[in-house]
């Protein structure tokens, strides 16, 4: 087994989705960033790599007895599973917090990521079986491209947003009216093309226009969702803050 040491990691915990993993330059002073003195490094196939970095899946049982106490962190001390893996294209590094999925992802530093892509490249790929998994997407775990290429701040202020559809959808005051005022913000020249959309109708296309990128038109939609909802306000607030690297 390969192995990389002094390897720089900011673990995040219960991403499904491999694009809300935060690449280095997203990573800010206040985080916790841990050194690891040891950790494998596994070359695996891209249908692997998608099933591990889109998803909290179950591991196959031979990945973790070859990976169990490989790595360490500073002070000597074992961690039971924690693993690098790429297919020579991506990378990404994974800490299973004595489970048997991946509980915890990180991206890598820029120096590493570009040495490690590169011994990865003469490595043979380690095949393991495994049962595919369709990810089932929704308005509380969205689908890949609709964060994609969106910053760290902006990925979470989208993920606030579609909680607040998402309460809209399954509230028992469903106000049609208050929807549509909504849609006008959005869309105000697609608004004549709802006038006779049922309250579900108007969620589904707002859903559905909203879906992809991130701009002030998707803030201040937000920020009208959120105005009445204490918890969904203060998550709005602590994402909205300026960021410090």
């Amino acid at each position: 087994m390969n192995y990389e040491s002094d390897v720089w990691v900011k673990w995040e915990s219960g991403k499904v989705n491999g694009n809300d993993v935060s690449e280095f330059h997203e990573w800010q002073k206040e985080d916790k960033v841990e050194l690891i003195k040891q950790i494998p490094l596994i070359r695996v196939t891209t249908e692997f790599m998608d099933y591990v970095e889109y998803g909290l899946n179950r591991l196959p049982e031979d990945l973790l007895v070859s990976t169990e106490n490989e790595a360490e962190v500073n002070n000597g001390k074992k961690i039971k599973n924690a693993f690098i893996i790429s297919n020579g294209e991506r990378i990404l590094a994974v800490h299973t917090n004595n489970t048997k999925i991946p509980i915890y992802k990180s991206r890598l530093i820029p120096r590493q990521e570009l040495q490690f892509l590169h011994t990865i490249n003469e490595m043979a790929v380690t095949e393991y079986a495994f049962t595919p998994k369709k990810n089932v997407y929704g308005y509380l775990n969205l689908e890949p491209r609709a964060l994609y290429g969106l910053f760290r701040k902006e990925r979470n202020l989208k993920q606030v947003l579609y909680m607040a559809l998402n309460d809209l959808k399954i509230t028992d005051n469903k106000d049609v009216n208050k929807l549509r005022y909504l849609y006008g913000e959005w869309n105000y020249e697609g608004l004549n093309g709802v006038k006779d959309y049922t309250y579900e109708e108007i969620i589904d296309r707002l859903g559905e226009e909203m879906l992809m990128g991130w701009t002030d038109k998707h803030k201040r939609v937000t920020e009208f969702l959120v105005q009445d909802d204490v918890l969904l306000g203060e998550i709005f607030a602590a994402y909205d803050k300026p960021q410090v690297k």
